[in-house]
């Protein structure tokens, strides 16, 4: 595998790479390991099996839960989150494929983060409301699916996770609890507005999930510690037709999508109308947006308030309007791509069958922002795919 080690220590400390591909009907997988998990205060050498703090791909486990309980006939896509739970009781018109899809603008009355004990974080979180109809990525969808899950079921999430995940996959090293483990990848000493931000030590990064765990619960969006060797059994799982998780036929509805296009054209329109630009009739929306975007000045700023597009796992996908970039570099229709916060991202082509997942840790010591983290991270992985 090509090294990646030019992109630490700048954006990171190193990597434990993974790439999955058919060979030969067999799934052959090849590793790459580089850097260092932590060096500060003292260097500690990255290892195949240091374990990462997943950050967002948490949601993935979230995911495969909620269409296991659809499986199982315990509630559909299409109901509605209040005919589940009634403590959601602002929640009347949303549905479980708008949490999957981040289809919504959900805001509770009051910051998780902020939570002085278990039960004022979920006063918090049932308080959730529509605060738009309008697309938006929130932790909070996740955070109520698993709540939901934990209703129907009538277990913690945690134990959910164990029996549907964990225990069918053998997961040797994936924790919701880390104590003093060695073998944590660091994400303590960020530096922000030229500040160390300490303290983060065996607990999860994110706040909400941080407050969570300290009083003994995962949330779902966030919170899951795992390796690269675990993680990528779950995404094989998605990829190999031999149903440990789910069926067939529910991987290939968790991983499927709506038509885009129907939302790009509700955008367009309603920028131009409230910009006074004049439009085409077409039915084409890849017309309709080169249209719209001859006639601004900065293009960017219409496309920057585009949300980019989720499928029913909360994956980002592959879409036909190249303006609008999901995934930054040519792979073939059916391909999706996630990543956390903390710097785990995986890209599975599921036509090519080539799965890429690279556990990094972009906050350790790190004085870069956010977006040119992800940018470092989504070259990491054009990297090694083009290499295939």
């Amino acid at each position: 595998m090509k090294s990646l080690n030019h992109y630490f220590p700048e954006f990171g400390t190193g990597c434990v790479a993974k790439v999955a591909r058919v060979q030969n009907d067999a799934i052959v997988i090849d590793t790459l390991v580089e850097g260092y998990a932590q060096v500060k205060p003292y260097p500690i050498e990255m290892k195949e099996d240091s374990l990462f703090d997943i950050a967002s791909l948490t949601k993935t486990f979230t995911a495969i839960l909620v269409h296991k309980a659809v499986e199982r006939n315990l509630f559909s896509l299409n109901d509605t989150i209040t005919a589940i739970d009634d403590r959601f009781s602002h929640l009347k018109n949303v549905t479980i494929s708008d949490l999957l899809m981040h289809a919504t603008d959900i805001w509770t009355d009051g910051y998780l983060g902020d939570a002085k004990s278990k039960e004022e974080f979920y006063h918090i979180l049932f308080s959730s409301y529509v605060k738009e109809n309008s697309r938006r990525y929130v932790d909070v969808h996740y955070m109520i699916l698993a709540t939901i899950l934990e209703k129907i079921y009538g277990i913690p999430y945690r134990e959910i996770v164990t029996r549907d995940i964990i225990k069918p996959l053998k997961l040797t090293h994936t924790k919701f609890e880390v104590g003093n483990q060695d073998k944590l990848v660091s994400c303590n000493y960020q530096m922000v507005d030229g500040k160390e931000v300490t303290g983060i030590v065996n607990v999860p990064h994110d706040t909400k999930a941080r407050i969570a765990s300290k009083y003994d619960f995962t949330t779902g969006h966030a919170g899951i510690f795992t390796t690269a060797s675990d993680f990528m059994k779950i995404l094989i799982s998605l990829m190999e037709q031999k149903e440990i998780l789910l069926k067939q036929e529910t991987i290939n509805r968790m991983l499927s999508h709506e038509d885009y296009g129907v939302y790009l054209n509700t955008c367009i329109l309603n920028y131009a109308k409230e910009h006074a630009i004049p439009m085409i009739r077409t039915s084409d929306v890849q017309l309709l947006l080169k249209h719209l975007l001859s006639h601004i000045e900065n293009p960017n700023d219409f496309l920057d308030k585009i949300v980019k597009p989720y499928n029913y796992a909360g994956m980002r996908y592959q879409n036909p309007y190249k303006e609008i970039v999901t995934i930054p570099f040519d792979t073939s229709e059916h391909t999706v791509i996630f990543s956390g916060y903390t710097g785990p991202i995986y890209l599975m082509d599921l036509e090519k069958q080539i799965i890429i997942l690279v556990m990094t840790n972009v906050c350790h010591i790190s004085t870069k922002d956010r977006k040119e983290r992800l940018c470092a991270i989504l070259h990491m992985i054009e990297e090694l795919y083009e290499e295939i």
